[in-house]
């Protein structure tokens, strides 16, 4: 079985300008839930071991992602789309994740990502990390009142994936939540 390390946080991404080099700080409450995810994704998504994701990071409004270029780069050195990809769409499904597993915490869920737009910036020519959180607009007290309600809902989620301080990727992605044990649509 893999040992999850924690990696210090070399960059966060906030949405001010004044902002931007604030860390994002893991507090106490979230901790435990972001710990039990690092080890749920480590055993269910394979993937993720050979690319040697971590979570390192959760602040209740962003999560922070990390994989190093040396376990995810493509025939000219550079970051590969494909992990590139993953980052991102893994970043919000974490986001997302961790969200519910707060709110429902007694209650499984299921998250999925089921429409993305991915636009590359620029090449990644080093350890990268993906930043995501809630888009513009979007809100997670009514996604939670709909779920509490129906079981599902939709919600949308921005993740950008950052080498240092620099976007080199954006994914805006839309994401279903379900909470089956809540789910009444006869599915």
């Amino acid at each position: 079985q893999r040992q999850c390390v924690k990696r210090p946080a070399r960059y966060s991404h906030s949405m001010t300008e004044t902002q931007l080099n604030q860390k994002i700080v893991t507090s106490n409450d979230w901790q435990p839930h972001l710990d039990a995810l690092q080890l749920r994704i480590f055993k269910g998504i394979s993937i993720l071991q050979a690319m040697d994701a971590q979570l390192t990071a959760f602040d209740g409004t962003r999560l922070r992602l990390d994989a190093p270029l040396d376990k995810n780069f493509n025939d000219k050195g550079t970051g590969f789309a494909g992990s590139i990809a993953s980052v991102a769409a893994l970043s919000g499904w974490a986001f997302l994740s961790l969200q519910l597993a707060k709110r429902f915490s007694e209650l499984a869920n299921e998250v999925a990502i089921y429409h993305c737009d991915l636009s590359y910036a620029q090449p990644i020519t080093g350890d990268f990390h993906g930043v995501a959180r809630l888009a513009a607009g979007q809100d997670l007290d009514a996604l939670f009142a709909r779920l509490a309600d129906r079981g599902r809902g939709k919600i949308e989620i921005l993740a950008e994936v950052m080498q240092g301080d620099e976007v080199k990727a954006t994914l805006k992605g839309k994401y279903f939540a379900r909470i089956p044990e809540l789910d009444n649509s006869g599915r």
